[in-house]
């Protein structure tokens, strides 16, 4: 990315509770894919009130990669209080929704968004991605 107060083409946010083991990879996986991409990208984890070393691992990942930010409360407040605080700290003029316990999180990483689409996007039984254009 061009610096922190530039708006990013694209944010991930990352929910995270007791990720310490995947968390790394995931967010290497998602730079790799995003520099595909674009070059103006950010990556939200949120630490929802992890009780291992997540947010640790993170913020070592965070070190070497810039365009990572953590945003971090206690306690656990369940997936929809992490998704929704990842998409208040977004910059993102694109957001997308990452799930760190997937394998091959970044699988069909590549679906255009036009101006006011919707894409959502699921894995079924860990068969493929599928997406929903709105």
């Amino acid at each position: 990315m061009n610096g922190y107060d530039i708006t990013p083409e694209v944010s991930v946010v990352v929910p995270m509770y007791n990720e310490e083991e995947s968390i790394a990879d995931t967010v290497h996986q998602l730079r790799d894919a995003l520099n595909r991409l674009t070059e103006d990208w950010e990556i939200v984890l949120v630490n929802d009130g992890s009780t291992d070393r997540t947010y640790e691992v993170a913020a070592e990942v965070a070190q070497d990669i810039p365009e990572v930010r953590i945003v971090s409360y206690q306690p656990n407040g369940g997936r929809g209080k992490a998704l929704r605080t990842g998409l208040a700290h977004a910059r993102g003029d694109i957001i997308a929704v990452g799930i760190v316990s997937l394998p091959d999180i970044t699988t069909g990483f590549r679906v255009p968004v036009e101006e006011g689409e919707l894409a959502i996007g699921a894995r079924l039984r860990n068969l493929r991605l599928y997406y929903t254009h709105y």
